[in-house]
Formats: structure tokens, C-alpha cells, sequence
């Protein structure tokens, strides 16, 4: 942009020296009312601060505003505000946008120049402070890294570069292990190396929130460290954001919480377990059910499952000819024969009274369901002593199969329980497979 008639007259005898300044000389005319500003003169020294040729800078300075950062426009509004009320000079420091895309900070003293009815005008003297803010922001980033590091004496450390997707496991003083673990393209792998398979997601959750701002979270997960052996950690981190606009860095201490851990686990599940049989109570039942639906339903699986609903045939007659001690008895035996039938994945539950609940898990066929039934039948089958005739307790079994990853709890819940009233109503000691089209005992 070239100088006009009025920054001529002004200016002309000295123009050459003023543009060889390293820095922004600028007057602007600021119009009442509105604010709108209009550049009377800007030296070559501003342009070459922005990588703009004058040519360039004169379509863009017809909204001076639009080269600057969005988020420190509204600091330039309050500094003319500020220069317009002509309290002495105004320093402000706020974000430009160069040429090719970078961020450039400035920093600008300006200061009332002359002002009549329709425009006030203004000096403002610019200086690149880009070097010196970035300085700032690495030395305020590496004090916060150094007072989370500082904070983990003892514990170990995580360090992951976003830029160059590298993980670093720092080892504690105490550990018997003095290298670093080092992880390259951490992220991009995806893999998630030494951390327990069920605690995978977990951490990828963490990090992917870790890397959208700056945050600080937690997390407990299982990994495997130095050895052969999952161990439970608390993991605290850090992110931090860079002066490319995004997180760069996330930092955080890795706490060994393997003790406290399990005794915490041993008694959400001991709040879980039915204290008579040791199978999982009715709600813990329930929940874990749900949670295998839900996931079913996530991976939008083609796995067959089972749903299998038993009671105990004849039990009340125990209760009331042996009592329910004898009672407790049988419906332990009755228990211990499930868990051991049951594994891995299987959930095995009391729902109330002498009525169990089992979910079988990828059950591959249909039959599979109605072979372990008849076999839980003759396992269960047992007829105990009484001075009035031998009780003879069965089980009578009803299966929802679960084809559809969406089908929910409650509707497999009520399935199996028409299949059991089915069974009762054949005689009892035997199972029925309902199905949407056929029911066979």
C-alpha cells in the first residue's frame, strides 16, 4: 500500500529510514462512531513482518480485522478503545495470520495522534514477538511437565510426543529397573502394547480425549511393565497444547495400586456373590447379563446364545420336611454343579429362591443349549431321605436362544420363562428351547 497525500507531507523527508526499521510503523485513522479503521501509512517494515508484498496488503488491510486471530480480535477492539480515550500510550499483544498460514504474535505500543469531529488518528510502533512468546509458552509448558514430573518420586512416568507418536515409560528410581520403555507410533499402531486386552479401550478413550484440548483425567488399567505379570496401575496424565494449536505433549505419573486394587475388586465382587451358593446374586445377575447384550450389540455380533431359566422341582418339600437348613444344602450342591458345568464367559446366577439363572455364551448350534440341559437334569436329579417317602428333586428347564445381538434382557427373560412354565406344565425334570417358530422338549 502506498503512503497517501497526507502521510507524504508528513513523513516523505525521513519514508526510506522509517522502512528500513526492523518493526511496524503504522498510522491509522480511527472513524467516530463505528470504530472502523483505515491505514493512512505502514512502512515495508510490517509488511515484511507478514510476508506481504504492498500490492497484497492493500486489498487485505480493506478489513484489517480479518488478518487477525479470531480469539484476540476483541483484545485489538479494547486497545483502540483503550488509545482512543487518551490516557497515554496503550501495549497490547495479540496473534496475526502471515502469508503462508503461520501465527505471528505482535507486539504494538500505539498512542493518540490527532483527533477532530469525524476521525481520530493514531501511531502504533509494531514488534515481532513471536521468538519471545513461544519462548514463554515452552518454558510455561516445560514448567508444567517438570511440576507433574516433580510430583512422582517413586512412581513412573508417561511421556508421549503427539508429533512424533512416541511413548516413553519412565522407570522409578526404586523400581530394580533403571531404562526407559519406549513405544514408536504409538497411536498409529493402535495396539496398545503391555496393556491388558480389557483395559485397551479404556486407554485409547483416554488418550483420544487427552489429545482433542488440554486436560487433566485418570485411569486404573492393568499393564505389564517389566515382567510376565498384568499388575494394576493408576495412570494420572497430563495434556498439553503446543504452539501449533493442538496438543503436542501428554505427560502423567503411572502409580502401582496392585494391592489396594484387588482387595478394592474382592469386594465389589463379595457385593456381587449370593453368600449361600457363591454364584452371582440376582442384580449382579442382571447387570453382567446386560453388559454382555450391550457389547453383543456394539460389535453388532453373529454369535447364538442362550438364556436358560431353572428351578428346582419339589424343593418347598424339602424345606418343609427336612428344613431349610437341609434346604441351603441342596441349593449349594445344586451351585456347585452349575460352576462347574459353566465357564469362561457363561454367567451363572441365583435369581431367588431355588430358581437359577444361566447365560451361555456362543453356544455355536442350537442343540448345544438342549445337550448341556438334559445333562444339568441328570446331574441335578437326586432324591433325598425322608421318614415319610424319598423326596425327589429335579430341575425344569427353560431356554431363550438369542440369535440377535438387539435383543434385550427383559424380552429373553420372559422367552425362557414361558419355556419353564412349558416345562412344568410336561411333567417337570426336563427342559424346553423356545424358539420363534417351534418349541421342542
Amino acid at each position: 500500500m502506498g503512503s497517501s497525500d497526507t502521510g507524504q507531507d508528513v513523513f516523505g523527508s525521513i519514508e526510506t529510514v522509517i522502512d528500513n526499521i526492523i518493526g511496524g510503523i503504522l498510522i491509522l485513522e480511527v472513524r467516530a462512531g463505528d470504530h472502523a479503521v483505515k491505514p493512512l501509512y505502514i512502512n515495508d517494515g510490517f509488511y515484511r513482518m507478514l510476508g506481504y508484498g504492498k500490492k497484497e496488503a492493500e486489498i487485505l488491510f480493506k478489513n484489517m480485522m480479518a488478518n487477525i486471530v479470531v480469539e484476540d480480535r476483541t483484545i485489538v477492539d479494547q486497545a483502540i478503545t483503550d488509545v482512543l480515550k487518551d490516557d497515554g500510550s496503550v501495549e497490547v499483544e495479540f496473534r496475526t495470520v502471515t502469508k503462508d498460514g503461520g501465527i505471528r504474535w505482535l507486539q504494538v505500543r500505539a498512542n493518540l495522534f490527532s483527533r477532530d469531529a469525524d476521525r481520530s488518528v493514531c501511531a502504533a510502533m509494531m514488534l515481532d514477538a513471536t521468538e519471545r512468546k513461544n519462548m514463554e509458552e515452552e518454558w510455561s509448558r516445560q514448567a508444567e511437565r517438570m511440576s507433574l514430573l516433580s510430583e512422582v518420586e517413586g512412581e513412573h512416568i508417561l511421556d508421549y510426543n503427539a508429533k512424533t507418536d512416541a511413548l516413553i515409560f519412565k522407570t522409578a528410581h526404586d523400581s530394580g529397573y533403571q531404562h526407559d520403555i519406549v513405544r514408536q507410533n504409538y497411536i498409529e499402531r493402535g495396539d496398545f502394547e503391555n496393556i491388558y486386552f480389557e483395559d485397551k479401550e479404556k486407554l485409547q478413550e483416554i488418550m483420544k480425549d487427552a489429545l482433542k484440548s488440554p486436560k487433566r483425567d485418570s485411569v486404573d488399567i492393568r499393564i505389564k511393565l517389566f515382567d510376565d505379570e498384568y499388575r494394576w496401575y493408576r495412570l494420572v496424565i497430563s495434556s498439553i497444547m503446543g504452539n501449533e494449536g493442538y496438543v503436542t505433549r501428554v505427560v502423567g505419573r503411572i502409580t502401582d495400586i496392585h494391592s489396594a486394587k484387588l482387595k478394592e475388586l474382592e469386594l465389589e465382587v463379595k457385593a456381587e456373590i449370593d453368600l449361600l451358593t457363591g454364584v452371582f446374586n440376582r442384580g449382579a445377575t442382571e447387570q453382567l447379563i446386560m453388559q454382555s447384550l450391550k457389547e453383543e450389540q456394539k460389535e453388532n455380533s453373529s454369535r447364538i446364545h442362550a438364556f436358560m431359566e431353572l428351578d428346582l422341582d419339589n424343593f418347598k418339600a424339602i424345606n418343609d420336611h427336612l428344613g431349610h437348613a437341609y434346604g441351603d444344602l441342596v441349593l449349594s450342591e445344586t451351585a456347585e454343579k452349575l460352576k462347574n458345568m459353566f465357564k469362561g464367559r457363561d454367567i451363572v446366577g441365583r435369581f431367588g429362591g431355588d430358581e437359577f439363572i444361566i447365560f451361555m455364551y456362543d453356544i455355536e448350534d442350537i442343540r448345544n443349549a438342549g445337550i448341556l440341559a438334559g445333562k444339568l437334569c441328570r446331574m441335578i436329579q437326586k432324591s433325598y431321605p425322608c421318614v415319610d417317602g424319598d423326596i425327589n428333586v429335579t430341575a425344569s428347564i427353560g431356554i431363550a436362544v438369542c440369535k440377535s445381538p438387539f435383543m434385550e434382557y427383559q424380552e429373553l427373560f420372559d422367552i425362557a420363562d414361558k419355556a419353564l412354565y412349558t416345562t412344568k406344565n410336561n411333567g417337570k425334570n426336563g427342559y424346553t428351547i423356545y424358539t420363534d417358530d417351534t418349541q421342542s422338549s
